[in-house]
């Protein structure tokens, strides 16, 4: 069992998998990415420039309690998004991926499993059930001889943490120490959970239809207005005419940014040389990111930090990651391969390089 990380619990939206097909509208408390248009392709984001700023589409689960939530899973006290499904991910409020199960989860529960002020995602997957970090750390997982069926997650002891209660057959229910995952009944016929409650829920504001949203995107005091139809986003308030967006998250494209932010170079004979070798792979260090970003949705936008250390004779003795704010790991990998070739000027004691790359991404 992996050692536990901290995890949250205030729901602000749930989203049945029954209503997939609808399309709503919803206010977001976020400045680059302050509405979000859901249906059953995936969720549209709109940018504070009222045009499009982020797509996302999965195959939504039709077991799980929810195909969307938002939730504070992290405890910074503002909404992620939650999709249930395949694969199954985790968006910070910004649209920004954190982190994903490529697999994804036949059903998801997000509940407080450890008592520790953050949430953790229940991931449910035939005779597989694993309890994740509010980061996607591994908790725990159990195998099961025989497919679970449908779960709930309560806290059935008092000691402030969800336990898990699945269904085994028709007639029987199995229960797991939600903390830990220790088997409280491996096979009983009495259930102890009726349901999964979600906490603190609020909704998130939009009109009782929830097809129109009146909002200032840009902060200049007058409010444009978003209206959602079966196949159209449409944005009007302001001169001109008004801005049309479609529903469907494939008709968009992704477009990834890389910045090469600093390259620091010490110990060299020539540390301006050593730094002009990572400036000239910098279209080959963009490529990594933009390669995995387009056939992974939610590889993740941050700083990647990596670390050249080369040998007296110009020999690249370690490239090695420091930091990566992505939740894809492809891209560090491919950039370390990256500056393993690269020809490095000469030092005798031996030369240190620090590179800081940020990866972003819109799409259009």
């Amino acid at each position: 069992m992996k050692q536990m990380i901290t995890l949250a619990s205030v729901c602000l939206m749930m989203v049945g998998a029954s209503s997939v097909s609808a399309q709503t509208v919803y206010d977001l408390p976020s400045k680059a990415a302050p509405v979000m248009v859901h249906d059953g392709s995936g969720v549209v984001f709109l940018g504070k420039d009222a045009s499009v700023y982020r797509v996302f589409s999965w195959n939504a689960s039709k077991k799980a309690d929810f195909d969307l939530l938002m939730t504070d899973i992290d405890g910074d006290g503002k909404p992620n998004v939650v999709g249930a499904g395949k694969p199954t991910f985790v968006l910070n409020h910004d649209a920004d991926p954190m982190w994903y199960l490529d697999k994804g989860c036949d059903q998801v529960i997000v509940q407080d499993f450890a008592a520790d002020n953050k949430q953790d995602l229940m991931c449910l997957n035939g005779n597989d059930l694993t309890i994740y970090t509010h980061d996607g750390q591994l908790i725990w997982k159990a195998r099961m001889n025989t497919r679970l069926g449908a779960c709930k997650a309560a806290d059935i002891n008092g000691d402030l943490k969800a336990d898990i209660e699945c269904q085994l057959g028709k007639n029987k229910f199995t229960r797991f120490d939600g903390a830990q995952g220790q088997v409280l009944a491996e096979s009983t016929d009495t259930s102890e959970i009726e349901e999964t409650v979600y906490t603190k829920t609020t909704p998130v504001e939009s009109t009782e239809e929830g097809t129109l949203l009146k909002k200032d995107l840009d902060g200049d005091g007058t409010e444009e207005t978003i209206s959602v139809s079966k196949k159209e986003i449409v944005v009007s308030g302001k001169e001109g005419e008004p801005k049309k967006f479609s529903t469907n998250t494939k008709k968009y494209k992704r477009v990834p940014v890389a910045d090469l932010k600093s390259v620091m170079a010490n110990g060299f004979e020539d540390n301006e040389a050593a730094q002009k070798v990572v400036t000239d792979l910098n279209d080959k260090l963009a490529n990594c990111y933009a390669s995995q970003v387009r056939k992974n949705q939610f590889a993740g936008q941050g700083d990647v930090l990596l670390e050249v250390k080369v040998g007296a004779k110009s020999k690249v003795e370690d490239v090695s990651l420091l930091h990566s704010g992505l939740a894809d790991q492809g891209v560090a990998k491919c950039a370390i391969g990256v500056l393993k070739k690269g020809k490095y000027p000469a030092s005798e004691a031996g030369g240190k390089l620090n590179i800081r790359m940020f990866y972003t991404f819109a799409d259009k």
